[in-house]
Parts: structure tokens; sequence; C-alpha cells
């Protein structure tokens, strides 16, 4: 988790750091890619594939199509996330229906791209970890779990099926695990009632 903060610090710093137009712009969808990537889950082909229909500013919502066509609702809960893509809807996106362009602006930003982001990012920072848009969706899940959210939320948010695909990516991170088992061990349940 600690290489995503980095990522999303470094994200964030470009935007003060831009020169020009062109490189503010860019800046701001880098920050906003990752953003969402780690705000809502989202699979890498559902972020790349948002059209603006998609997205409900007043709501704060984001209609995904996901995989087998399913249909679910995301709400954008971050206040920051929120700003940033209102900004960069309004300053941004008047040439594509899509949130996201590539080289091309009537065509949707490539996964390819998103990888290529995220590799120059990292060689910037000098990680040594290969950072992939699928470890976001990871720390989200794994972030929410750590926090008590119920997995059969965390399933329908990410748009799994099946249960059993989201308990892979909620393996308990061993910071929540001593937690557990210092704060809620069963043990700690029964002593007291020993030395009374």
């Amino acid at each position: 988790m600690k290489d995503l903060q980095k990522i999303y610090c470094f994200a964030h710093q470009q935007i003060e750091n831009s020169k020009n137009k062109h490189s503010k712009r860019k800046a701001m969808r880098n920050l906003l890619l990752i953003s969402l990537l780690l705000s809502t889950g989202l699979r890498i082909s559902e972020l790349c594939n948002l059209k603006l229909d998609n997205i409900n500013l007043e709501n704060r919502t984001i209609q995904i199509l996901g995989k087998g066509k399913k249909e679910r609702l995301l709400y954008i809960g971050n206040d920051e996330t929120l700003s940033l893509l209102e900004d960069y809807i309004a300053h941004h996106c008047s040439h594509s229906s899509y949130l996201f362009t590539g080289v091309k602006n009537d065509d949707h930003l490539k996964e390819q791209s998103v990888r290529l982001i995220l590799k120059n990012i990292s060689h910037s920072l000098q990680l040594k970890k290969h950072i992939t848009p699928h470890m976001f969706r990871h720390s989200f899940a794994t972030m929410l779990l750590d926090n008590g959210v119920d997995i059969r939320q965390i399933q329908h948010l990410l748009g799994h099926s099946n249960i059993n695909v989201t308990q892979i990516y909620t393996h308990v991170s061993q910071s929540k695990q001593v937690e557990i088992l210092s704060e809620h061990n069963p043990l700690n349940q029964i002593t007291p009632l020993l030395r009374t």
C-alpha cells in the first residue's frame, strides 16, 4: 500500500509542478485515473471505457458496465476525487463521449496506456515493485475489509458474481490480524471469568 500512496502523492505533486496547459491536463488525468482506481476499485477495463453519460456528478455516482455486461452503480465517496472529476470534465472533456481519451480524442484511453502511466510514475519514484492497475483494486478491497466492511458489500462494489472471487482479494492483512487477535481474542473474554 505504501507504494500506491507514493504514486498518489507523486501524481498530486505533478499538477503543482506543471509548467504548461498540456502538462497540467496530463497530470490531472493521471491523478484522476489513480484516484478513481483507488477510491472505487474499478477494473482497468471499466475505467478506460467510462463514458461521460455514465457519470452523474450531482448524485456522485458512476454507472459501470462490468464483466458479463452486468451493471452496477458506484458512489464517489471521496470529496477530492469528486472535485477532481468535476474539474476534469469541465475543462478537458469536450471532444469525446469518453472520460479518458486516447491519442485520437474520439476514442477511449487504452489499458496499455494506463499501465504505461503507472510504469513511468513508478520509474520516477524508483520503486522496486512492478505496479499494476489491479493492485489498486486489490488494495481497495483489502482496506475495506480491514476497516470492517462486510465481504458481501465488497463483492457488490467489485462487481463479483461469486463471493469466492472476492475472498481472494480480501486476505486479512497482518496488521489487521494482530489487531483482531489482540483486541477480540475469545480467550480474553473467558479469562476474566476465571478471576471471579
